[in-house]
């Protein structure tokens, strides 16, 4: 970081016989190609220190293996290890590669094929005891994977089946697939209608026990007595059907009913425990730790291995509870936001309007359903208008019957007609477009449903009088927002609303207090009603759908995005071949209804959801892609795996790795690929956990985990302590056979206080605040070895600039290497499509920028503590500091200062029209001359009222303004903003500091709404531009898109948004809670997005002024006090302006009419003031910006830095030095040795020279060396 150095205590100890070692070992040379570095107590197999070129290839330390072979293998250090008796951890990483080999080869003789990444990836969960949910989509191969590994391993196994008739067919491929490879196992399937069946269960004669759910449910006594090695949960959603079902298995694998008793109440402590808001953070960590060893207790009587599978499981609260604190995992559906379906739309014969007959317009959507049917085929889910009312069902059955469509309801679906629907003999099933229905998302057929038919818009429409639960009275409130007035009481209502959106109408009369609140809303609403003007807006309004019934009531209509989401997805499932072709057909029966859901698509960030019509489809040519999409799902769902061969759109699943830094973005991540689930790592035994999410997309299974920003650092004490020999501030130093000298950093696992935020490294607790609470990255790093080395590819996916580069150099040494391809995958914006393609096209990590960085790093440690060090000794003071960018910046707000001492005359003055102005005079002599003379105009103040009237009424000015020339100009629009643009622009609007500002800026860039937001740049990629012209041609046209990429491409682009999302749509969201971001947040993105927009769009033609002002008084001519102005006074042409403000003067139109204003005013004041303002924050980061200092990722940090060292305090924006900081500037630039390091020309060659390492122009060891002789000789 080009930043302050802040701590200046000394760096760690190693202990003797490491650090003697260390400065014998010669194998490390200075590579080019390579950064050394030193790693305390990160040895893969002994946990002590060793060097980056080791790390890299995944070998131990030179103290475990002194001299490594050339060309050795794992295999070889492995044996060097066994026979010099230092194996260790290394033992256990081999044990499981070549168990997880051994179960590969088995896999292979049974299936015909050896086992995917992803199937791998799950033995090796297996092999390490790891309990997990084994979540993908159809055809991935679950239960074989469970089959196989039931016969792999050597204890016992208990497999629970949904049905008896599934049971029956893995019985027979379990026996099969035995024969077939000589294996010796014993399995048992007990069919309870079997006389005797159960008591073989009893007499435990037996490797294999097979069952279904049901049968443990009604012989639980009979199961819990055994012990099983593993158990594989087929189909878990079934299983879930009982909640009584995980306790049952939670008994087999060992608890006790007074076990469960106990963690049923440590549970509830710990839910109620993280609601309470009386209790102190540190109260609450420290009860939260006693409840997690209590539960760590009831976890150690858990033996064997729990999988459960599925593909759309879904678990109670209760029941996630269990999974997530005994084994570490959650419950959650299989799902992705990824669609591949067909949206089109159909529009019918008539609109439903006021005063039109419902019954008219659903006879013509009925008619255009059977048309589609007959256009269409086989295989349709129709989901009815929630409007028509649940009889429409049966009557669209009825009449789809009658026009020789065979169709039932979704009442009628039963397993019998699910069958007939699959085999062809049902064309179509009706349901609801409701979330309540479970035609809509309970059902799920990959095999069998082909498309879906919208019977009308699906919306919710009611009365005012029928609204009894939150969520419909948060619709209405949404639906009206724009037009009810009184905005803030508008989103007070829907936020009150929130907090109860998941209760039923039931459950609101039981609570008096909600369902009083509702009424009020609806009493406000109601009164508004009564308005004729509101009505009015209503009806001309396009996207607030309100209809006038015959006996004058109003019903309000909604749209239902979410449930055509939900339905629509019906068509389109994952499976291994990827995502299944679908079709949704919308019969448009509501254009007002329409609008609306295609604006709610819009706020759940649908961006790539359009609707076409259905004529403009080459129908034929969809259905021939869907159809053979279903049949390769038939085809596996059969067993025929050879069908997997022969789709040409299958990659063998793979297991992968995403590392980012920030867990909020793992999240984000995560979502924007599809409903994740989250495990819990555990990599100690006191319960502490890493959280990591796991998702796919089809073809690859991702775990998303977080690095929570840097692992490593140069590592300090908090007692001080002596350099070694051959050592400066934790960097080693080596003379190579006097040529120079060799750099070697040392790096140490960061502990972060979560009390006061500061770092420390050896103490176990936080020595600047005490606290025992805080967050040690050895967790991280050991969480990210388990996870890496469970998945074949890894993506290090951390921020794309140099800090973000040392971070991902610092993951890759971490990750075991044995048979891992690990790459880096970099992004600059947090959207889908920008984070697929970074995993299509990963790259190798930037050595250049690593080693830029390191030179950043190690010169702010050694200015920064060789400086502090002088200061602490001189003033006696141990908590001053000095950093190498932070100094000169301290330099600049003492010459502020110094100039501000500076004054020169300032008249001010207000008149008609809104003028408001001064006149800066930088003459002294005048400027003391018009101060005495305005003395002399106001006089003294009289007692006498009437002479002080008199004298006030005498104490005036005369201002005249003259048009002297007008022409007409071009405005362009000014670039987009970059890093230095936002800090700016932010503090001028909003007064954010620049922490703040990049603290939401980071929220927004996590969200996935604006692209990385560290940048020098303002160019604009292809996809900006892409995104900016959708935005002006749907709201402006397209005559008002201009593109500019403004600069040449380079690592980074400008912050922009990411989607076409307005600033007030995101403040929607934001109020609904359908996005989560501080307020603060839209402010900033209103910024960031109105720029962005305007910079892509056409010049605004204005008319142009130069206007002379002059300003006279008794005794003062007006050739005195004048000055000439050039100011807009006429827009002719609209341009980007429609975005941003462009201001214009009230007097514009006036002195365009007259030529010339004139007036008189007793409003002025003259006053002596500096000739430059103080800095703001942002000025000062703009400061820095043109003088080339610091970079963007540092800016808002050095600012910081400088205020809480109290070298200069803050007032109404702007940045005062202090007394301290003054002193502190005058030591340093006064001393013959360190005053080089206080000039802004020292800092910018400096990162001059770091730019030419990052271009391999420079050597960073030479720039090292340079510093190094300076310093220390």
């Amino acid at each position: 970081m080009g930043s302050a150095e802040t701590k200046t205590y000394k760096v760690v100890d190693l202990d003797d016989q490491n650090y003697k070692n260390y400065l014998k070992y010669k194998v490390m040379t200075y590579d080019e190609n390579f950064v050394p570095a030193y790693y305390i107590s990160m040895c893969p197999n002994c946990g002590g220190d060793i060097t980056s070129d080791r790390l890299s290839l995944g070998f131990p330390c030179d103290i475990c293996v002194p001299e490594i072979p050339k060309g050795a293998t794992f295999e070889d250090i492995l044996q060097i290890l066994e026979k010099t008796g230092k194996l260790k951890n290394f033992k256990k990483i081999y044990d499981i590669e070549k168990e997880s080999e051994r179960f590969a080869d088995f896999f292979k003789k049974i299936v015909g094929f050896p086992p995917w990444s992803l199937q791998l990836a799950w033995a090796k969960r297996v092999l390490s005891s790891q309990s997990f949910m084994a979540l993908a989509p159809t055809g991935v191969g679950k239960t074989t994977f469970g089959m196989v590994m039931s016969l792999f391993i050597s204890g016992k196994s208990y497999i629970i089946m949904p049905t008896k008739l599934l049971s029956k067919l893995l019985v027979r491929r379990l026996i099969e697939s035995a024969d077939k490879i000589g294996v010796n196992k014993k399995i048992l399937f007990v069919d309870s209608s079997k006389p005797g069946s159960k008591d073989k269960v009893s007499e435990d004669d037996y490797d294999i026990l097979i069952t279904t759910s049901m049968f443990l449910a009604r012989n639980e006594e009979l199961v819990s007595r055994k012990k099983f090695d593993f158990i594989f949960i087929d189909d878990v959603d079934s299983y879930l059907k009982q909640p009584k079902n995980v306790e049952r298995v939670l008994k087999l694998m060992g608890l006790s009913d007074e076990d469960m008793q106990e963690l049923k109440n440590l549970m509830n402590q710990k839910f109620f425990l993280a609601r309470d808001r009386e209790k102190t953070l540190t109260d609450k960590m420290k009860d939260f730790h006693k409840i997690s060893e209590k539960i760590s207790e009831i976890r150690k009587k858990i033996s064997g291995v729990l999988v459960v599978s599925s593909a759309t499981a879904k678990a109670r609260a209760g029941t996630i509870r269990y999974f997530r604190e005994i084994f570490g995992f959650e419950i959650s559906p299989y799902t992705t936001t990824l669609r591949n379906i067909e949206d089109t739309i159909l529009y019918s014969d008539y609109d439903i309007k006021q005063g039109e007959e419902i019954e008219k317009v659903k006879i013509n959507v009925f008619e255009k359903v059977a048309d589609t049917i007959r256009k269409c085929g086989k295989g349709c889910f129709v989901f009815v208008s929630s409007e028509y009312g649940k009889q429409s069902v049966s009557e669209l059955k009825n009449f789809l019957l009658s026009q020789g469509i065979n169709s039932v309801t979704y009442e009628e679906f039963n397993e019998k007609n699910q069958e007939s629907f699959r085999a062809g003999e049902i064309d179509a099933v009706i349901g609801i477009s409701s979330l309540r229905n479970p035609l809509c998302r309970g059902i799920d057929m990959p095999d069998a449903v082909r498309y879906a038919v919208f019977a009308g818009v699906p919306r919710f429409v009611f009365s005012m009088g029928e609204i009894d639960e939150p969520a419909k009275l948060i619709g209405v409130l949404f639906s009206l927002r724009n037009i009810l007035g009184n905005g803030k009481k508008i989103y007070s209502f829907i936020e009150t609303m929130k907090k109860y959106a998941g209760m039923r109408a039931e459950d609101i009369e039981k609570y008096p207090a909600i369902k009083n609140k509702i009424e009020s809303i609806k009493e406000f609403i109601n009164e508004k009603l009564k308005e004729p003007e509101f009505i009015q807006k209503i009806r001309d309004s396009e996207d607030v759908p309100l209809r006038v019934e015959t006996d004058g009531k109003f019903r309000i209509v909604v749209a239902d995005s979410s449930a055509y989401i939900q339905a629509s997805g019906r068509t389109s499932r994952l499976y291994i071949g990827g995502l299944s072709k679908g079709l949704s057909v919308l019969i448009v029966d509501d254009k007002k209804s329409f609008y609306q859901l295609k604006k709610r698509l819009k706020l759940e960030l649908l961006e790539n959801l359009n609707f076409k019509e259905l004529s403009s489809l080459d129908i034929s040519s969809v259905l021939q892609e869907i159809d053979k999409d279903r049949e390769n799902i038939k085809n596996i769902i059969r067993g025929d795996l050879s069908t997997i061969s022969r789709i040409s759109s299958v990659k063998p699943p793979k297991s992968a790795v995403f590392i980012v830094e920030s867990p909020n973005k793992a999240g984000t991540i995560a979502r924007l690929i599809g409903k994740p689930t989250k495990r819990k790592i555990r990599v100690y035994q006191d319960g502490e956990t890493v959280d990591v999410w796991e998702v796919s997309r089809g073809d690859m299974n991702i775990t998303i985990m977080a690095s929570g920003g840097h692992i490593f650092d140069l590592p300090f004490s908090y007692s001080r302590r002596e350099d070694r020999e051959g050592e400066k501030y934790g960097v080693i130093y080596e003379s190579k056979n006097g040529e120079g000298f060799l750099f070697v950093p040392k790096y140490m696992a960061i502990k972060r206080c979560r009390s006061c935020g500061e770092n420390f490294f050896e103490e176990n607790s936080c020595p600047w605040c005490g606290s025992t609470e805080f967050e040690d990255k050895t967790k991280i790093i050991r969480a990210i070895e388990q996870v890496c080395s469970e998945a074949d590819y890894i993506f290090i996916a951390t921020d794309p600039d140099h800090e973000g580069e040392k971070i991902a150099f610092d993951i890759f040494l971490s990750i075991p290497k044995f048979k891992k391809d690990i790459k880096r995958a970099e992004y600059h914006e947090v959207t889908r499509r920008a984070i697929f393609k970074a995993i299509e096209f990963p790259r190798d990590i930037n050595l250049s920028l690593v080693k830029a960085q390191v030179v950043r790093r190690i010169t702010d440690r050694w200015v920064g503590f060789v400086m502090s060090e002088y200061l602490q000794k001189k003033e006696d003071k141990i908590w001053l500091s000095a950093g190498r960018v932070q100094t000169p910046v301290l330099g600049w707000l003492v010459e502020r200062e110094r100039q501000m001492k500076e004054k020169i005359g300032n008249l001010e003055f207000k008149g008609d029209y809104g003028i408001h102005d001064s006149v800066k005079i930088q003459d002294k002599s005048l400027a003391k001359e018009i101060a005495l003379s305005i003395r002399k105009l106001k006089g003294r103040k009289r007692k006498d009222p009437q002479q002080e009237s008199e004298r006030l009424q005498n104490a005036k000015i005369k201002v005249s303004l003259e048009l002297k020339e007008t022409f007409s100009a071009e405005l362009k629009p000014q670039p987009p903003l970059n890093t230095a643009d936002m800090l700016k622009e932010a503090f001028s609007k909003f007064k954010f500091s620049a922490t703040q500002t990049m603290s939401l800026a980071q929220n927004l860039f996590e969200a996935g709404l604006i692209t990385y937001h560290r940048t020098d740049s303002h160019h604009v990629s292809d996809v900006g531009i892409s995104v900016a012209r959708d935005f002006i041609s749907e709201n402006f046209g397209e005559k008002f898109f201009a593109p500019r990429v403004w600069e040449e491409e380079g690592t980074h682009e400008c912050i922009r948004p990411t989607k076409n999302l307005t600033p007030e749509e995101l403040s929607i969201s934001v109020k609904i809670g359908s996005i989560s971001l501080p307020k603060e947040a839209v402010n900033l993105y209103e910024i960031i997005f109105t720029r962005f927009m305007a910079s892509q769009m056409t010049p605004v033609k204005v008319l142009k002024g130069i206007i002379e002002e002059k300003v006279s008084w008794n005794g003062i001519d007006e050739d005195k006090l004048k000055k000439q102005i050039e100011v807009v006074l006429k827009v002719l042409e609209d341009g980007w302006n429609k975005v941003l403000f462009l201001p214009i003067p009230r007097f514009a139109e006036h002195i365009l009419e007259k030529r010339k204003i004139e007036f008189e005013t007793h409003d002025f004041k003259f006053s002596f003031v500096s000739p430059v303002p103080p800095y703001t924050q942002a000025s000062l980061v703009d400061e820095m910006k043109k003088k080339g200092i610091g970079r963007p990722s540092t800016w808002a940090y050095i600012i910081k830095t400088l205020l809480d060292r109290g070298y200069c305090i803050e007032r109404n924006g702007y940045l005062i030095i202090t007394k301290l900081g003054k002193e502190i500037y005058n030591i340093l630039s006064s001393h013959p040795k360190y005053k080089i390091y206080t000039t802004e020309d020292y800092t910018r060659e400096l990162e001059e020279k770091m730019d030419k390492v990052e271009r391999k122009e420079e050597d960073y060891m030479k720039i090292l060396e340079d510093l190094f002789k300076e310093l220390f000789f």
